[in-house]
């Protein structure tokens, strides 16, 4: 259940993809302790009762993980859960001498698991312009003149971007997990286990920024084209290389750690009672099954309440691949043009269409405030949540400026969600994400579908020029498809 849970999260976010690997090795672990086991202690009443009340808990905490999928807090407490009710089970057999030893193939899932977006976004923000900055000085080493702009690098071939992948935190996250669980392989202590974990942080940082300026160089001697052909190449290879320096560093650490582990020939543990196992199962099933019934709903899904209209002139922009591998959308719409006055304008429009709620991760993956800064552009200012009309309706969106060279740039981000109809008939989700979050629970909405603006002008002089200008062109570029149901704001993070 918890691979479930999380399996929306590996599969959308590239910076999680390694989490697949995380099962098989936790179960390797596991067998290499077995197989090792000590001799168990006093078997622990207790550890059955933290199992059985973890278990009776996993229903409440599937019913509210079902619609908020995108709240890291909820991952980490249904894992949590889990894991104590493994370990739990594991001390009623073996003591907690047993709950010691194993504990560590048990709580590999956690390593699996989405950080919050409150340490994510700012520490993938800095590495990017960390990163940038560190490839520009080594490339003037070796006489290449680059140029940094943010998360950008200019080369005499065009502009090399550092974005979210190569900032690093993909490789940053995937090589924590490998050196932990290389630290567990080799059977370290706490010290060189910390040791190892350091080394894999300061081997990942550095091959990134060797992978940038090879890109940079690349740009610079052959043409930006050369950056799309080497990116993903580039990054299996520093994932690999990053793997084989954690390995070497473990190996002049301890190298007798590789020998087989031989069996220990321990004398079995006790058993679990025999109703542990049946009443286990049925609480799962109960809670799949209660889970089920509760979001089931008959009616047909609905349509997302917003269309968008291009206007004459505009020129379609095309999306790169990886976004669409990213976010998966259902539907995208793109444009730019420009007014006679000189304001130039930018639109992307995505869709979702209505179905699983982990749209809702993909919508919260595209927001200006993490992609734009990987374009060179800086955040001058966040200035939260503006209401705009549109359809007859007050629309909200939330408003940015940007630094665009000498210029400023205005961009505004709205997130919408098509709730069920039995959803509405209940009202407006509150704008506080904690209790929206109760409230899907309460409402029976587990599904949703999804919509998302990004429109960006420049050649205005301030925002209250730029507001205007928006509020003005607005209602002709999104139209209502059903006026009747006012649109559902995502509600603040």
């Amino acid at each position: 259940m918890a691979c479930w849970s999380l399996s929306g999260h590996w599969s959308l976010n590239p910076q999680y993809q390694y989490g697949w690997l995380v099962p098989g090795l936790a179960l390797y672990a596991g067998y290499q302790r077995w197989i090792t086991r000590p001799v168990p202690g006093v078997p622990s009443r207790i550890g059955l009762w933290v199992s059985c009340i973890c278990s009776a808990l996993l229903l409440p905490s599937w019913l509210f993980l079902q619609p908020n999928p995108d709240w890291s807090l909820f991952n980490w407490l249904f894992v949590a859960q889990v894991v104590l009710t493994l370990l739990g089970a594991i001390g009623a057999v073996g003591g907690w001498p047993w709950v010691r030893y194993f504990l560590f193939p048990v709580a590999l899932i956690f390593t699996a698991v989405p950080w919050p977006d409150q340490i994510e976004s700012p520490l993938m923000q800095t590495l990017m312009r960390t990163v940038a900055s560190a490839a520009v000085a080594g490339l003037d080493l070796f006489g290449v003149t680059a140029l940094q702009h943010g998360n950008l690098l200019e080369v005499a071939g065009g502009v090399v971007g550092v974005d979210e992948a190569c900032s690093g935190i993909r490789s940053l996250q995937g090589s924590l997990m490998s050196a932990i669980f290389i630290g567990e392989l080799f059977r370290f202590g706490i010290f060189r286990r910390l040791l190892l974990i350091g080394a894999s942080v300061a081997t990942a940082f550095l091959a990134n920024i060797l992978r940038v300026g090879f890109l940079a160089w690349s740009a610079a001697s052959k043409g930006v084209a050369e950056v799309d052909r080497w990116h993903d190449p580039a990054g299996t290879t520093i994932l690999l290389v990053t793997v084989a320096v954690i390995l070497i560093v473990a190996l002049r650490l301890d190298r007798s750690a590789l020998q087989a582990p031989e069996s220990m020939g321990i004398s079995s543990a006790q058993s679990l009672p025999r109703w542990f196992a049946p009443t286990l199962a049925a609480l799962i099933g109960f809670t799949v099954i209660v889970t089920e019934c509760w979001y089931y709903d008959s009616a047909p899904p609905p349509q997302n309440p917003w269309g968008v209209r291009v206007p004459a002139g505009s020129k379609s922009l095309p999306v790169a691949p990886t976004a669409l591998a990213q976010l998966r959308y259902d539907e995208v719409t793109s444009a730019a043009w420009s007014e006679p006055d000189g304001k130039k304008w930018l639109m992307y429009f995505f869709d979702w269409n209505f179905g699983p709620a982990f749209s809702r991760v993909a919508a919260q993956m595209h927001r200006p405030d993490i992609c734009l800064p990987a374009t060179g552009r800086e955040l001058q200012e966040d200035r939260g949540k503006l209401n705009f009309t549109a359809g007859g309706l007050s629309v909200p969106f939330h408003a940015y400026t940007f630094k665009q060279g000498n210029s400023l740039l205005f961009v505004y981000h709205g997130v919408w969600q098509s709730r069920s109809e039995r959803g509405r008939q209940h009202g407006a989700l509150s704008p506080w994400k904690q209790i929206a979050s109760l409230q899907s629970v309460l409402w029976r909405e587990r599904w949703i579908g999804q919509q998302a603006a990004e429109i960006a002008v420049s050649g205005c002089k301030d925002a209250q020029e730029a507001d205007a200008a928006f509020a003005r062109i607005l209602p002709s570029l999104i139209v209502s498809r059903d006026p009747a149901p006012p649109p559902e704001r995502t509600p603040d993070i």
